[in-house]
């Protein structure tokens, strides 16, 4: 996966992620992780965002999502990333 930085005229930036996929399928899950955990972060307690690593905590809603999916490389703190507006296409 190849990550470009682009620039728009108000000066803020916008990152573009460029994945590429065995198919459409693998392509299609991979949008619907991303929307579900965009979800799942709107409603995530604030506990999660902790600078103190100590304090992060995922939500049990979280947490078993992330089981079930079998994604074990995202943390706690990590999961506010995905509480921004993105467009995947």
């Amino acid at each position: 996966m190849k990550i470009w930085k682009g620039y728009g005229s108000e000066h803020s930036m916008n990152l573009v992620m460029i994945g590429s996929f065995k198919d459409a399928r693998s392509a299609t899950k991979a949008k619907d992780l991303i929307d579900r955990l965009g979800e799942l972060a709107k409603n995530e307690p604030l506990r999660s965002f902790s600078e103190d690593p100590a304090e992060a905590r995922f939500s049990k809603e979280v947490l078993e999502f992330l089981m079930k999916e079998n994604i074990g490389t995202i943390g706690p703190a990590e999961i506010e990333q995905f509480n921004y507006d993105v467009n995947v296409a």
